[in-house]
């Protein structure tokens, strides 16, 4: 997949005018590339180093390294961490645990990445007393759709064993690969041969959203729960492979 910028940047014009006002007390920041886009496009209408002092005024929570990376780079102190995987349940924790009670007192403005994360926005809704989201781009898929031509083809053979999804919207992507494949049908059901890990508690909304998630859903398709820690994958089961006489 592939970052590309929005058709209208309002949204994100709009917050910068309400943050320098200073009608927002927190900020929340998803990706790095988020970080970066979110500056470059406010620069085209306001003064950067004016908007930079308005994000060093309120409080700033991220999701993981990346985003605290670029913030830290532009000398914007990072008041919550989510520590790994790093899903939007790590970050709702980090924020109560950093602002307590405060924290529905709050007018926050999260910066969203290619995708809407519902879940998350509806959560931290609950917990807040304004709820703000800053769109800076979208997900695209990507301009050379071979090697994802490929995948679909060999998933179809039988021909992969393991398959590594890091977000929901490489799920959507691949069956929308698929679909122009017309090969839906049977990725889905080799799918559903399968077995499935994730780093979150929960299926993503997005991912049901597919035939992928919708068959998952009926058939009562079983999930895996790996826990991620210094950098090794821990499972908490057993796989014993059947073999025919």
């Amino acid at each position: 997949m592939r970052e590309v910028g929005l058709e209208s940047n309002d949204e994100t014009l709009q917050f910068a005018a309400r943050l320098i006002a200073g009608e927002i007390d927190l900020v929340v920041f998803l990706t790095g590339v988020g970080v970066r886009a979110m500056v470059d496009i406010v620069q085209t209408c306001f003064n950067k180093e004016e908007f930079l002092e308005a994000l060093r005024r309120v409080k700033i929570a991220a999701r993981g390294a990346k985003p605290s990376t670029a913030l830290r780079e532009l000398k914007i102190p990072v008041h919550a961490i989510s520590e790994e995987p790093s899903t939007w349940r790590e970050l709702i924790r980090a924020m109560e645990e950093s602002f307590g009670a405060s924290l529905r007192n709050m007018r926050v403005a999260v910066q969203e990445y290619g995708a809407s994360n519902p879940e998350f926005l509806e959560e931290l809704s609950t917990r807040s007393a304004d709820l703000l989201k800053i769109p800076v781009y979208q997900w695209a898929l990507p301009e050379d759709l071979q090697p994802m031509r490929d995948c679909v083809s060999a998933l179809v053979a039988g021909e992969i064993d393991v398959v590594l999804f890091m977000t929901a919207v490489q799920v959507i992507h691949l069956f929308q690969v698929a679909e122009q494949m017309a090969l839906v049908k049977e990725i889905t059901e080799h799918f559903n041969r399968s077995l499935f890990f994730r780093l979150d508690r929960l299926p993503p909304r997005s991912w049901r959203t597919t035939e992928f998630g919708r068959t998952l859903n009926r058939h009562g398709r079983r999930w895996v729960f790996l826990s991620m820690k210094r950098r090794s994958i821990h499972a908490g089961f057993s796989m014993r492979k059947e073999t025919k006489d």
